[in-house]
């Protein structure tokens, strides 16, 4: 009866700005969630949607919402950290963006998630929007799990989510 009564907070950390950078030779957007909970999250799933402002062929100004393909979108268990990852390939409907062009290709990137309580057993939901000055190219995100060699992460150092370095240029 008591968890009927408990709405679950789904307490989780999305990073301040998202990455783009080569990854296997492919132009790939990568953002960042952490979860700040004390209980981790069964079947947490996200969702990445670009927004963008486009003109019709009859010359109407109109507002689309792209749902992108992610690598890997779901998790079975949400313990600490999860990387999502979209490759910029011709498929993409942001596949032109770079540096120069980030403004007219996109108004901003919306991600949704959702997972399970372990403890109560009841939905989390949230979600984080993404401006185009939030997206940083030719960088990386910094290690946040503090690995002593052996074993699973014994750390999550959660205020590095949004820390990222400039990828040097070969």
């Amino acid at each position: 009866m008591f968890s009927k009564f408990t709405r679950a907070t789904a307490k989780v950390r999305f990073s301040d700005v998202a990455v783009v950078r080569e990854i296997d030779g492919q132009s790939t957007l990568k953002l960042r969630l952490a979860n700040e909970r004390s209980t981790g999250i069964t079947e947490a799933d996200v969702s990445v949607y670009a927004i963008r402002d486009e003109t019709t062929a009859e010359g109407e100004e109109v507002r689309r919402f792209y749902s992108l393909e992610l690598e890997r979108h779901t998790t079975p268990v949400f313990q600490y950290s999860f990387t999502v990852r979209h490759r910029l390939d011709s498929n993409s409907p942001i596949s032109e963006l770079n540096p120069n062009n980030v403004d007219n290709q996109l108004v901003s990137l919306v991600v949704t998630f959702r997972g399970t309580d372990d403890a109560l057993v009841s939905d989390v939901h949230d979600r984080h929007a993404y401006s185009p000055d939030d997206i940083r190219f030719d960088h990386r995100f910094v290690d946040i799990l503090d690995l002593d060699g052996a074993g699973p992460p014994s750390n999550l150092n959660i205020e590095k989510i949004s820390d990222t370095q400039r990828l040097p240029r070969e």
